[in-house]
């Protein structure tokens, strides 16, 4: 494989176990600083919500700078901001940094398509489809990686994703710019097909992280472990997996 295809594919792992990671240790985050469920769930919806602002002025920004520089300063940050989430002593703290972290996912997760596209034009659909299987294996094994981690305490769960930063970083090197943006953003909002893609996006994410979330806690009050709560999140997406192409 293509070193800098395995480059993006990394950047892609990183923002998808960095999210869905966290479900099954909420619990323990919310006993751990003895807040509720609607406290600490903020770990996820912050990063959520820092990624969602970020998307559409990272990819402005991508247009007018270099691209690859961008995301690999991406990476930089959310491996820092791993770092201190792992030893942040507080909530408020850790929510912070969340937000942050997930600006820094859109400098990365953002950037993938363009990227690919730009670096692979005579195989742009070979690429793309393995960006989105990437997509589907981090959202699979996050919640197992993370209820493994939480095991161990839940400094683990946040340092899942640096491993996946620095090889990305390390073999980001030879990325090429992005063709230079003719339009504006104020064009790509205006585009006919950017509501749906919007609507669509979004009942993604309300429909996968928020039932997982409700689910961690569910789980998390009839006494089960991190490790428990991660097999069992696991278990919608292998089936998923598994029984898909027959559906």
């Amino acid at each position: 494989m293509d070193l800098r295809l395995l480059a993006l594919l990394s950047g892609v792992l990183l923002g998808t176990v960095s999210e869905s990671s966290l479900a099954p240790a909420l619990p323990l985050l919310a006993r751990v600083h003895h807040v509720g469920p609607e406290a600490a769930q903020g770990a996820v919806s912050l990063g959520l919500l820092g990624a969602a602002l970020a998307y559409l002025p990272v990819a402005g920004l991508a247009g007018r700078v270099e691209a690859q520089r961008l995301f690999r300063l991406g990476l930089v940050l959310h491996g820092a901001l791993a770092f201190a989430l792992a030893l942040a002593p507080s909530l408020d703290l850790i929510l912070g940094l969340r937000f942050l972290q997930g600006v820094a996912t859109a400098m990365v997760v953002g950037l993938v398509p363009g990227l690919a596209t730009s670096a692979f034009p005579q195989a742009r659909g070979y690429a793309m489809g393995l960006v989105a299987s990437t997509v589907a294996t981090g959202t699979l094994l996050g919640p197992a990686l993370g209820g493994l981690a939480a095991t161990w305490g839940l400094p683990y769960v946040f340092l899942l994703p640096l491993p996946a930063a620095v090889l990305a970083l390390l073999l980001s090197r030879s990325l090429p710019p992005l063709p230079r943006q003719r339009g504006t953003l104020v064009h790509l909002l205006q585009a006919p097909g950017f509501p749906r893609a919007l609507l669509a996006t979004s009942l993604y994410f309300l429909h996968t992280l928020g039932t997982t979330v409700a689910l961690a806690f569910h789980l998390g009050a009839e006494g089960l472990s991190p490790r428990a709560i991660g097999g069992l999140l696991l278990l919608g997406p292998v089936q998923l997996l598994l029984l898909g192409a027959w559906a």
